[in-house]
């Protein structure tokens, strides 16, 4: 079925994206220096799980899907643009470009999740999990929980430094935990899709 096939692609996405911050984090938390690349590179697989939550909706969800599918779209281009201004050390970025980059990659992902979550309530009953919306709450939750931590270290210093990986690592494991859910829905053959929710064409007597 083509939505299992869809949230097998996008659980392997979700995946890796979610593997690369917890390797990211984990490594800067142990003492070590950051690796090349995965914070980066991230977004782009969590992008791509948001175009394959869409794409598995089949056409459902209206409006808000349609507007999660665009926003995976702008999240895709801006980790594209993201990683080639990383590689591309030695040129200066256009401050103005690099700030909407940053602003697309860091909450794009976000707005995504809760729109595409939304949107597959009425098209996957009585399967529909509320795994992306509570991965969406997720961000902001894990930012606050360490917020009293936060206001009593120094932020600049050692212990500064790994506290602020922890909000990534707890992330990255919830989007590999979204990805989990994703594979083991396409292994059992998909979820149940419900009928269309598009009203009626009107009756031409």
């Amino acid at each position: 079925m083509a939505h299992a096939r869809w949230a097998r692609w996008g659980g392997a996405a979700a995946i890796v994206g979610g593997a690369m911050w917890a390797a990211k984090a984990g490594v800067i938390v142990l003492g070590g220096d950051q690796p090349p690349y995965l914070f980066e590179a991230a977004p782009l697989a969590f992008a791509l799980a948001l175009l394959t939550l869409g794409a598995r909706l089949a056409g459902r969800g209206g409006a808000v899907a349609r507007a999660g599918r665009v926003l995976a779209l702008a999240v895709i281009a801006a980790a594209v643009a993201n990683l080639l201004e990383e590689a591309l050390t030695e040129r200066e970025p256009v401050p103005a470009v690099s700030s909407a980059v940053d602003l697309i990659v860091g909450v794009g992902p976000i707005v995504g999740l809760a729109l595409l979550g939304w949107a597959s309530r009425r098209p996957f009953p009585p399967t529909w999990r509320p795994g992306p919306l509570a991965l969406a709450a997720l961000y902001p939750l894990s930012a606050l929980l360490l917020l009293p931590a936060a206001l009593a270290v120094d932020l600049d210093g050692p212990s500064g430094e790994w506290l602020i990986e922890v909000p990534i690592l707890v992330i990255g494991l919830g989007w590999a935990a979204l990805g989990a859910g994703l594979v083991r829905e396409a292994a059992a053959g998909g979820a149940t899709v419900g009928p269309r929710s598009d009203p009626p064409l009107p009756r031409i007597s």
